[in-house]
């Protein structure tokens, strides 16, 4: 269970996702949909999706590319203007917050108003 520091986190993480609004189940699996295409590229990173969402409508994706070069995120960002205040993000995992040989994604979510 990578990712998952017990069999009850993964547990509680199910139950939000079959709790979750049909739109929202709909949007993180076309994100994990996605996370997949990174493979086998992306590693020893994880491959990880991500769908912006605005109005109930998929407006970018990305995935993780190979090591060292841009992120989910930053991959799905690029391909917008801002202001993007009236965006979703749907990660398959939660935005790096530290800056390596890329720039923390987390922060430019932030910065992208998403």
């Amino acid at each position: 269970m990578t990712g998952f520091r017990s069999a009850q986190s993964l547990l509680t993480v199910s139950r939000q996702i079959l709790n979750a609004p049909m739109l929202d189940k709909t949007f993180m699996l076309e994100a994990l949909q996605l996370s997949k295409q990174a493979l086998p590229d992306c590693r020893p990173n994880p491959p990880v999706g991500c769908v912006l969402v605005r109005n109930q409508l998929i407006i970018s994706r990305g995935y993780t590319q190979k090591p060292g070069a841009i992120h989910a995120e930053a991959l799905a960002l690029e391909k917008l203007s801002k202001p993007m205040s009236d965006v979703t993000a749907y990660v398959t995992m939660e935005p790096c917050s530290f800056v390596g040989r890329t720039p923390a994604c987390a922060q430019s979510l932030i910065d992208s108003s998403v």
